[in-house]
């Protein structure tokens, strides 16, 4: 009968309540090696045309046409936390997917983006 006294004084009496969902600080916004140096190197014209080929199934002047058409409908805001991501580099993003076995995390790390940004885009 002792038992159950101090059992139901102890479920009785007030105390703090335990948070479980501690809000914890990011270690960083971007991950450290993540660098979008292919897709640069893309844009800034210092791989050969097959190339474009190969990896977005279209040519460059192609793609930049289709970025163009498309731009008023997917045109972003720059925030506090990022920055914009142009245009042309959603339309490579999609059409790079789309051509290669659609592997989120393989088009993430092309174009130096994370993949929850990247599944929002598709």
């Amino acid at each position: 009968m002792r038992l159950w006294t101090v059992i139901a004084d102890h479920l009785a009496s007030p105390r703090p309540r335990k948070i479980f969902w501690q809000r914890h600080r990011r270690r960083f916004w971007v991950r450290p090696g993540r660098t979008a140096s292919w897709w640069e190197n893309f844009e800034q014209e210092m791989l050969l045309p097959e190339e474009w080929r190969n990896n977005f199934r279209m040519s460059r002047s192609s793609l930049l046409s289709l970025s163009d058409l498309l731009h008023p409908h997917i045109e972003g805001k720059s925030t506090v936390m990022r920055s914009l991501i142009s245009g042309t580099k959603k339309v490579a993003c999609m059409l790079y997917y789309l051509a290669n076995e659609g592997r989120l995390r393989k088009t993430a790390n092309a174009f130096g983006l994370s993949r929850q940004v990247v599944s929002k885009m598709l």
